[in-house]
């Protein structure tokens, strides 16, 4: 996911029930973490339906600035709005496993 520090508060926040988020903190990485095995979870399922064999791989959780990653695969990217304030990314990489 392409998140900005503070959409990531917004999220992790309605994820434990409306409890203030003040940093990002591991519980905060690990629930997020979580939301994107959730998200994965539903794009591979609705691939297999279309015949696709799917293997799914842990989330890799990154944060700080100007990170750059190398993907090996074709990237989907999938825009998300969250609250009608922070327009975000979340990012799948699909790899041939042949």
């Amino acid at each position: 996911m392409g998140l900005s520090v503070e959409s990531a508060k917004v999220i992790v926040s309605q994820m434990m029930m409306g409890m203030p988020v003040e940093k990002l903190d591991e519980m905060s990485l690990s629930a997020l973490g979580e939301l994107g095995n959730m998200i994965s979870g539903s794009i591979a399922m609705n691939l297999e339906k279309l015949g696709y064999k799917i293997n799914i791989t842990p989330p890799s959780i990154m944060h700080g600035n100007n990170i750059i990653f190398i993907k090996d695969g074709i990237s989907l990217r999938f825009p998300m709005n969250i609250d009608n304030k922070f327009s975000e990314e979340f990012f799948v990489v699909l790899k041939s496993s042949i």
